[in-house]
């Protein structure tokens, strides 16, 4: 008998009376919910997900990915903290340094136009970026294609 995932999720905080799950219908889509414990996911809360703070610091996978020459990276900050999002080649070497600022609680986006911190177009091949505040780090890893 084997384990297989269907799912994988970290929860972290979470506000009260809020509930982030899946549709009824088993999609991918996570949404917001009102808690319904014990009971089908069926009651979408009729609130902008927009209009709600993030519950934990995140960064989503790029997109497209692979890509040529663009790609978006999408992240939530859950308090108010310096945050340092970098592209990294293979080797580990800084390629690119897209943000190192203060940001309030909210939910960003950064475009990447595949050039290094020197002006140059970079090759293709595998990459990773990394989100670092003071109390969470993460890497995820890209492909630009030519």
């Amino acid at each position: 008998d084997t384990t297989t995932a269907v799912d994988i999720i970290n929860y972290s905080i979470q506000a009260p009376d809020i509930a982030y799950a899946r549709e009824e219908d088993g999609a991918y889509t996570w949404l917001y919910m009102n808690p319904t414990p014990g009971l089908s996911n069926t009651t979408i809360m009729n609130v902008e997900e927009n209009e709600l703070y993030p519950i934990s610091f995140t960064i989503s996978q790029n997109y497209p990915n692979p890509f040529n020459p663009n790609t978006t990276i999408n992240y939530e900050v859950f308090n108010d903290s310096k945050v340092n999002i970098e592209v990294f080649d293979i080797s580990g070497r800084t390629v690119k340094e897209l943000i190192n600022d203060h940001h309030n609680i909210g939910k960003y986006t950064i475009d990447w136009n595949a050039v290094d911190d020197n002006g140059q177009k970079v090759s293709a091949g595998l990459y990773f970026y990394s989100i670092s505040t003071e109390y969470f780090t993460e890497t995820k890893k890209m492909i630009l294609l030519k």
